[in-house]
């Protein structure tokens, strides 16, 4: 590249400038060259390749400098013909004049010149050059002659010639050995069209070229270069886009606006300043998988909040095309290295949505709200060498996302456990990133339905990166809300892959027990729980049956076949009703059909109660109970009950008895308006909504007076929370975790939902309510495996409970009490929003005393002011 660089600088300064000034004039004479050949002449000089009147002008300024070397007293001729020269009085100014006058026609007749009358200023250009032409003496002539000058060596043809060859790829001549100018300048010379001969005649020998690159000024370079650019054949030089850091921080990505060449080994040629000290550069190179970008790595790695600029000086580094980069100064360097996560509870937001996982990350859960769409975590920094070309990471701590996608008002929850490793392969350039599950367009992917049917996508949840793929060696659990009974796979590359593997238990073991890459599901109340070994774009869908053309002009729908289902298990979703069959609930394969029933009219109904879905009666083909129970979930209709006055539930039909029964294990979920239970048999099934019985009043023989009675009445009222059996409430008593939690599911009316199952809490008396409250994104243990229910609860940790709850807006403000440095950094976000909002309360002498314990007239009243 740098060798044709300089051919270029020599083919424009020697070819076009010595051919047109030192070689014109001798030869007019003897080759009878008219004026018009002459003006002809002229306008090329300003024309060629349709240069702008400014380059135009720049061309001629060129040819000026230039001429002080090449000019009448150029090499090629003779001490004796030079004095000749001056004996008849013409010298370098008269070719200057010339010059001159083609200037003025430029300057003031620049959109005439091509007309088909030249000006009167070109005229008289010509007509000057023509007397230095006739001037000349005949030994001169004569001496042309001898030289064999004749009329098909065309000045026209050496500058075209001469022009054609800038197309080749340039680079710079900047630092380049002499020796090296004078090899390009050899090779040119014995590849050209141009015979030896007349390259000889013209005197184009390297000390020539040698004096030529000597004279130019780096402007008169620049000049040259600006003419080549408009040409349309130097190649522009490259500008940089943008720049930013990796997420380890440990290189800079240099964006610019076209191809770049390698830059392998010139890395000391830019300069990186991190808070204004220098960070090495140590190496350069071309980006994997865009040629666009090119990638500087750092000496030390920089962290996140550093500000970093990078500039450079002008050297070698190209474009694919041979443009080079010119200087440019320091400029700001986006810094992408993510927030570390350094605590157990994270709640992000726009300025810290992006987050890191270090080797210090304890297990943490992470709080996507629905107002961040592209959070991400990166676990670039435990990013281990590549073996087999595989990239792997060191060993991850105990995370969960919860990420409010839309789908629900449930999140989505992703949970890796503690120790798993992330894999991927080298080729596909991962850099640690991990999106947070985000919802894609349902006509994103395609599915394949089975046969016979109709596929219809009801979500698209893509977790990991983009398209590439990353496994696991330990099972993630994924948990999409409200999907129970919808079939599920996931869509990578442009292909669709169903999972049908039906899990026997919601548990790590069962998750790890899948093969490498493999993937299960499993309904858990309304909600659809995959484990998998690795990250995609996850797809739920339903299926029903495909129509079939008819005949005489139309078509009708395949009657119901039913669904089959077998000892392994599965989930049949048909009418409306989901059926989910643990394995072993049979033992042998059995078709279910489901059919709504038209006419109810003969069907009891529950005193103080109404009907508030289809009634459906489900069938099999197989007589006898189920081995074990299965679940069945039905939709209802929302605007016919009042959750606050009716009770709603599942029931069965004794069709001997004509009674209702409600199904057992009944869980409703009123934000997806459906509702399940365990029977194990199959009958008529619907949802009925029963008056709730007007509650006691309660009368508290220890509140009157004090100062939170008013929200111990209201919410006792409201059901959230009880007094003893002696009629007492004991509000200054303190309360625990466990029945904190208690309180807070019930205030703001959770539906039950199986989130973590602590090993403490799993046996508890409040274990249901903690795991709902897990599930909701409320709350986390001290660690993965402990939550400690019983343990008096913190004013600091009743707060973060809290703002989880009312999903109240994280304040970057901080709260001004006397003791607000005492605050643990996870719960000060916590405690400012809650404060600002007047939902907590300081003590009498400012403080707030975050590590005290919380009294039951405290939590009863922060629950009462956040539900307002």
């Amino acid at each position: 590249m740098l060798r044709r660089k300089a051919l270029t600088i020599v083919l424009a300064g020697v070819f076009l400038l010595c051919s047109m000034f030192s070689v014109a004039a001798p030869r007019a004479e003897a080759l009878d060259i008219t004026q018009e050949d002459l003006i002809n002449l002229s306008a090329t000089i300003v024309k060629i390749r349709n240069l702008s009147k400014v380059q135009a002008l720049q061309a001629i300024e060129i040819a000026e400098s230039v001429l002080d070397k090449v000019g009448l007293n150029g090499s090629w001729l003779s001490n004796e013909e030079i004095n000749r020269l001056k004996e008849k009085g013409l010298t370098k100014s008269d070719v200057y004049t010339a010059l001159d006058s083609v200037k003025s026609a430029v300057e003031k007749n620049w959109d005439n010149l091509t007309s088909s009358s030249a000006s009167t200023q070109l005229i008289a250009a010509a007509e000057l050059i023509n007397e230095v032409v006739n001037n000349l003496s005949p030994q001169f002539k004569n001496s042309l002659k001898e030289r064999g000058i004749t009329k098909e060596d065309d000045l026209g043809s050496l500058i075209t010639a001469a022009m054609s060859l800038v197309g080749i790829q340039i680079n710079s001549w900047e630092n380049l050995p002499k020796s090296e100018i004078e090899q390009v300048f050899n090779n040119f010379i014995s590849n050209t069209s141009l015979s030896k001969e007349i390259v000889s005649r013209y005197g184009l020998n390297w000390s020539n070229v040698e004096e030529i690159l000597n004279s130019l000024s780096d402007t008169q370079k620049g000049q040259l270069k600006n003419i080549l650019v408009a040409l349309g054949n130097w190649p522009a030089a490259p500008s940089v886009v943008s720049a930013a850091t990796n997420p380890a921080g440990n290189q800079i990505i240099i964006t610019f606006n076209k191809a770049m060449a390698n830059p392998a080994g010139k890395h000391s040629q830019f300069t990186v300043l991190v808070n204004g000290a220098p960070n090495a550069v140590t190496a350069a190179a071309l980006h994997a998988s865009d040629a666009q970008k090119i990638v500087l790595t750092l000496t030390s790695a920089v962290a996140h909040g550093n500000t970093i600029t990078v500039s450079y000086t002008a050297g070698t580094v190209a474009a694919a095309d041979g443009g080079l980069l010119e200087s440019f100064p320091a400029m700001a360097v986006t810094n992408n290295v993510p927030v570390p996560i350094t605590t157990p509870e994270v709640t992000v937001d726009q300025n810290t949505k992006n987050l890191a996982v270090t080797v210090s990350t304890p297990a943490a859960t992470i709080t996507v709200p629905s107002t961040v769409t592209d959070a991400t975590v990166s676990v670039a920094t435990l990013l281990q060498a590549p073996v087999n070309q595989t990239v792997t990471t060191s060993a991850l701590p105990a995370l969960t996302i919860k990420a409010i996608t839309g789908i629900s008002q449930n999140p989505v929850q992703v949970s890796i456990p503690a120790g798993a490793t992330i894999s991927a392969a080298v080729s596909d350039n991962w850099d640690g990133t991990i999106n947070v599950p985000t919802v894609k367009e349902n006509s994103s992917v395609q599915v394949v339905p089975d046969t016979g049917m109709t596929a219809t996508v009801t979500s698209v949840i893509e977790i990991g990166f983009n398209d590439v793929l990353l496994t696991f060696d330990k099972a993630v659990r994924i948990l999409i809300p409200g999907q129970a009974g919808k079939y599920v796979g996931y869509y990578r590359g442009g292909t669709f892959t169903k999972i049908t593997k039906v899990l026997s238990s919601d548990t790590q073991a069962a998750g790890d027990a899948l093969p490498e890459g493999g993937d299960g599901r499993i309904d858990v109340g309304s909600d659809l729980v995959i484990w998998t070994k690795h990250f995609t774009r996850f797809v739920t869908y339903t299926q029903t049956k495909a129509s079939s053309p008819g005949t005489g002009g139309g078509g009708r729908l395949f009657e119901p076949e039913g669904n089959t289902v077998d000892a392994a298990g599965g989930t049949i979703s048909d009418s409306g009703a989901v059926i989910t069959f643990p394995a072993n609930a049979v033992t042998e394969t059995i078709t279910v059909k489901v059919a709504k029933v038209s006419d109810t009219r003969g069907l009891a109904i529950p005193a103080n109660s109404k009907l508030v879905s289809d009634v459906l009666e489900i069938t099999k083909d197989k007589s006898g109970n189920f081995l074990k129970k299965v679940t069945v979930t039905l939709t209802y209709d929302k605007s016919l009950a009042d959750v606050e006055k009716y009770e709603i539930a599942l029931y069965w039909l004794d069709e001997t008895s004509n009674e209702w029964i409600k199904l057992d294990n009944i869980k409703v979920d009123p934000t997806a308006g459906t509702v399940s239970g365990d029977i194990d048999h199959f009958t008529k099934f619907a949802v009925f909504a029963v008056e709730k019985a007007e509650k006691p009043v309660t009368t508290l023989t220890d509140i009157a007076g004090h100062w939170a009675a008013d929200s111990i009445n209201r919410l006792v009222q409201l059901g959230a929370i009880k007094g003893y059996p002696d009629k007492t409430f004991r509000p200054d008593n303190n309360i625990t975790r466990a029945e904190f939690v208690t309180v807070l599911v019930k205030a703001f009316k959770l539906a039950p939902a199986d989130g973590k199952h602590f090993a403490d809490t799993i046996a508890h008396w409040a274990g249901k309510d903690i795991a709902t409250a897990s599930a909701y994104g409320i709350i986390s243990g001290y660690d993965e495996f402990t939550f400690g229910p019983d343990d008096l609860i913190t004013r600091e940790q009743m707060v973060v409970m809290l703002v989880k709850a009312a999903k109240l807006a994280i304040s970057a403000e901080e709260a001004k009490f006397a003791d607000a440095g005492t605050i643990s950094g996870w719960a000060r976000q916590a405690v400012a929003a809650a404060t600002s909002l007047g939902i907590v309360k300081g003590y009498p002498d400012n403080t707030f005393r975050p590590q005290g314990k919380t009294t039951r007239a405290e939590a009863v009243t922060v629950i009462a002011n956040s539900i307002k």
